[in-house]
């Protein structure tokens, strides 16, 4: 799976980066895959710390004015969700 996640320019409020790689992560066709291929903003930590999250065996590098990030999907949903009883 490959996403490119980018988020307005200007002013964000703080969480709304994150909400976005959420709503990317639960994607019927994201949770169906075993591997991401992701490109941010350089810069964007608050994405980038999300996917990192997110996903297992996260490796980043830089290209131009954007960061990839190369992981697999968990199975079975989020990584931090907590167990239910």
């Amino acid at each position: 799976m490959r996403a490119s996640l980018h988020a307005s320019a200007g002013h964000i409020t703080p969480g709304s980066r994150a909400s976005l790689v959420d709503a990317v992560m639960d994607l019927p066709e994201v949770q169906a895959s075993t591997r991401l291929e992701a490109t941010i903003p350089l810069g964007d930590g608050e994405s980038l710390e999300r996917l990192r999250e997110r996903t297992e065996d996260a490796v980043t590098r830089s290209a131009g004015s954007t960061t990839l990030l190369d992981a697999n999907i968990p199975s079975g949903g989020r990584p931090d969700s907590p167990s239910e009883p």
